[in-house]
């Protein structure tokens, strides 16, 4: 029996994910409420497995009989990619073997593999020539122990340009390989037992193929199912036929889904494993996709028709990532079982699914978060935290659109915490909607608001209100001479004088030749000018003034965004920097999130390169900041204690105790961005100074560069304190970033300014009808 853990803090390591130890834990809380699971006679109580070996492949691990079946992602060790590994969870023991192959080319690699019934091991080689520029592929077939039973070249059937995705050995020992969507043929190649070519089904589809699984049925029948092209409605079920080398359409109803496998323990029998009531109910096959998990029954049912497609359980309620979940299967007894691959968020692991009585499941108390486009890494949060708490359970509601989420706010449903990505925080903080989080982080064990980078935790307070903590951020900004603005920030009335100074000139332009379209130009100047134009106080607008003819006769210089498409990356463009220096552009539309980027800047302004900001009102807190994993606890919250150990969990959860620099380095390098906490933005700070000594020491002249098409070129320097003050120096007076397509304001300027972009109407009358139109939102809303 393996040996199950209280998971009170950790998983296996000292952290809620990770894989370096091999054990299993079982969590004390699991899908249920504190009110008997909600009425749910059954509750899937999760054990969360580590084989203990960090190039574990649990994608395409396979369970036979009692063992985990699988061979090693490719490392630095040389080799680490060619063992077979057994894990027995009958005694807890993990063995490897070498695979016993010497191709005849210079280089081989595994392309892709599948086990049989007997945990002998089926292979893909790509094996290179010197230079690559060869490709040769051979089926190879090992035992157990890795020793070559044969290897047979298939470079005819699958050469270059195939790409293969599943690949299953069915019960009678016959291979069934099907393609990728990254392939340029989408089919099925099928094998006999010793490796014979037995022919090709192609997929009878005009679009791209995905392959979302594949299943073999007690009778023999073996089946794949798949989707077609980027529409996400429907799946195909499709049966093949081996000996004929043929396969039939059984439905195109199949729901959408991300994977398929089969529903019943095909490598031995229900009754020897000891069925009993609480054992899930078998299917023909298992469906899931990120949300849920399926039961799917064809038995009876005539080509053509609608498949039985049941609900099973929810991954969140069991605390499973499901945008990770690469595999599905029934134990045999009272439990499914799945495995979890995500590298990103470090939860590689085997989970199984007990189904147990609800009233028997451990309780925890119910949390909801609130979420717009719930993804991937809020997935990973919540599961983590789950997975750590012995109190909470965290499940997250999501909604449509920012509007269904304000309505849900101002509806007061049951919601305990808001992901504030996208949000208008600082309108909602005003209507109260948000507890303050000041007394909690006084009195964390874990922080202090001296931990954070200077600035950030202000950019979330409003009236005193603290109302969010982020665990990262990024910043857009303008940078430029800084002659242009005396030293200053930019106003408004700054910029049209700079412009009256360099006549035919643009304000500003996107990084990277990235054309700004004028509706994106209206955006950035009414996010920050809004002010100019607008008293909330008194409900007065200005609308119709000369300045705001201005502001739409600047915006008109620029393309539509149709133009702005055709121009982007045009390699006869003169680039950015060439004509910020020519002045042609006054200004840089600047992405700050990386510790370097200001010296590119520095390369085309010289030392009066300057970060001026957006022009505002009085030339201040011209920066948007753009935060990630940002979190405000509901004020109609019944569990703000719990919330905030949510909240609390966020600014370190990427950064384990011990972690290589590099590994911190990583995390917030893809995307780039900075991390709100000192301790762990000084560690990149330490990598990156470390590496460009490296680099040099090495005997390297420079640290790289960038070049542009017109041949305008620069290289960076060792990092500078200096230049990384000047873009932490923007935080303290940044403005956070909300989505701003249901801004009222926003649309109607959008849905008027057409009239005087297209000639139809002069800048006074446009203005005037912006003028009334905004006038009575406003007095509508203040």
């Amino acid at each position: 029996m393996l040996c199950a853990l209280l998971f009170l803090t950790a998983c296996g390591r000292g952290d809620a994910g990770g894989n370096q130890q091999s054990g299993m834990s079982r969590e004390i809380g699991a899908a249920g409420d504190t009110d008997a699971a909600g009425g749910k006679e059954w509750v899937y109580v999760p054990e969360v497995l580590w084989v203990g070996d960090e190039r574990a492949d649990y994608g395409d691990m396979r369970l036979i009989g009692d063992t985990l079946c699988y061979m090693q992602v490719p490392g630095e060790d040389e080799g680490s990619g060619k063992k077979i590994c057994r894990y027995s969870m009958t005694d807890n023991a993990l063995q490897s073997v070498d695979i016993d192959w010497q191709s005849e080319g210079d280089f081989w690699e595994k392309h892709a593999y599948a086990f049989d019934k007997d945990c002998n091991v089926w292979l893909i080689a790509n094996v290179y020539s010197e230079d690559y520029s060869q490709l040769m592929r051979f089926l190879c077939r090992f035992d157990s122990e890795g020793k070559l039973i044969f290897a047979r070249e298939i470079t005819e059937q699958l050469g270059r340009g195939i790409s293969v995705g599943d690949m299953v050995v069915d019960r009678q020992g016959r291979l069934f390989i099907c393609s990728s969507e990254y392939s340029d043929v989408a089919g099925i190649w099928l094998y006999t037992g010793d490796g014979s070519f037995q022919g090709f089904i192609g997929f009878d589809a005009s679009e791209t193929v995905f392959v979302k699984g594949t299943a073999e049925t007690e009778d023999g029948k073996f089946y794949v199912c798949y989707s077609e092209g980027q529409e996400r409605e429907r799946c195909i079920l499709m049966e093949v036929d081996f000996e004929g080398c043929q396969a039939s359409v059984l439905t195109e109803d199949m729901p959408y889904i991300d994977g398929f496998c089969s529903g019943r323990r095909l490598d031995r029998s229900l009754s020897a494993a000891g069925e009993d009531s609480a054992s899930p109910e078998p299917y023909d096959f298992l469906l899931y996709d990120h949300t849920n998990a399926y039961g799917c029954n064809l038995s009876g049912q005539k080509s053509g028709t609608e498949p039985v497609v049941e609900e099973l359980f929810a991954w969140a309620d069991s605390d499973v990532n499901g945008y990770y979940v690469t595999n599905l299967g029934v134990m045999g007894d009272s439990r499914y079982f799945c495995t979890v691959e995500d590298w990103q968020y470090d939860d590689r692991c085997v989970i199984f699914l007990d189904k147990t009585n609800a009233e028997d499941a451990p309780r925890k108390v119910n949390m909801t978060l609130a979420a717009v486009n719930e993804g991937g890494e809020q997935a990973a949060m919540v599961v983590r935290f789950n997975r750590a708490n012995p109190q909470y359970h965290l499940a997250v509601k999501n909604y449509e659109s920012l509007t269904d989420l304000y309505i849900a706010i101002l509806a007061k449903e049951p919601i305990d915490i808001i992901d504030l990505s996208g949000v208008n925080v600082e309108k909602l903080s005003k209507q109260g909607v948000f507890a303050n989080l000041s007394p909690y982080l006084e009195q964390s064990e874990k922080w202090g608001p001296s931990d954070f980078v200077d600035g950030i935790l202000e950019a979330y307070t409003f009236d005193g209100v603290l109302v969010g903590i982020p665990e990262g951020f990024t910043m857009l900004t303008l940078v430029g001479d800084g002659t242009q603005t005396g030293g200053e920030g930019l106003s408004l009335d700054g910029l049209f004088q700079a412009l009256s100074r360099n006549p035919g000139a643009l304000p500003f332009e996107g990084p990277d030749n990235e054309r700004l379209t004028r509706e994106e130009v209206m955006q950035y100047l009414m996010i920050f000018g809004e002010d100019v134009f607008i008293d909330w106080d008194t409900g007065e607008c200005r609308f119709d003034s000369e300045t705001f003819q201005a502001v739409l006769e600047l915006c008109s210089r620029y393309p539509d965004g149709d133009a702005a498409a055709v121009r982007n990356g045009s390699e006869s463009e003169i680039s950015l920097p060439a004509r910020l220096q020519s002045g042609q552009v006054l200004f840089a539309l600047a992405r700050m999130d990386d510790i370097k980027d200001f010296q590119l800047y520095k390369a085309i302004f010289g030392e009066t390169a300057a970060c001026v900001g957006f022009p505002t009102g009085d030339g201040k807190g011209g920066t948007l900041l753009y935060s990630d994993g940002a979190f405000g606890i509901f004020a109609g919250s019944e569990n703000k204690d719990g919330a905030w150990k949510f909240v609390e969990s966020i600014p370190d959860w990427k950064v384990r105790e011990g972690m290589e620099l590099q590994d911190v380095y990583l995390w917030y390098s893809i995307p780039d961005r900075f991390p709100a906490l000192k301790s762990t933005l000084d560690m990149i700070i330490e990598y990156r100074t470390q590496e460009d000594q490296a680099w040099l020491e090495r005997g390297h002249e420079n640290l790289g560069g960038r070049s542009y098409e017109d041949g305008w070129s620069f290289d960076y320097h060792m990092v500078m304190r200096d230049e990384i003050e000047t873009i932490l120096n923007l935080v303290k007076d940044a403005t956070l970033a909300f989505d701003l397509e249901n801004d009222e304001i926003i649309k109607i300027i959008r849905e008027e300014a057409q009239g005087y972009y297209s000639g139809q109407k002069s800048a006074e009358d446009v203005a005037e009808v912006i003028q009334s139109r905004v006038r009575m939102y406003v007095e509508e809303n203040r």
